[in-house]
């Protein structure tokens, strides 16, 4: 509220990275000092959850990450190496 600008209007603005993120985030894998990124917002689609999930298989430093609003499909979730689906909740 104090920034000027009203909240309805920040849902619609996009300064995302998009489908560059996913290049980008290819540094994650051999970082060991970072643990907590937020990439929320930036519309890395289906094909950032790849690069995404292939940083992090090698990643071990990173505890918290925030990727709201990224434009990923179920189909993208659903085929991703991120999430395993073949576990049940105990």
């Amino acid at each position: 509220m104090g920034d000027g600008v009203e909240a309805s209007s920040k849902k619609n603005m996009s300064f995302g990275f998009g489908p560059l993120l996913g290049e980008a985030l290819s540094s994650l894998s051999d970082n060991t000092s970072l643990v907590k990124l937020n990439i929320t917002g930036n519309d890395m689609g289906d094909g950032g959850v790849d690069s995404l999930a292939a940083a992090l298989a090698k990643n071990t430093s990173l505890k918290t990450l925030h990727w709201d609003s990224n434009g990923i499909s179920l189909k993208g979730y659903q085929g991703s190496s991120l999430f395993d689906y073949s576990a049940s909740p105990s």
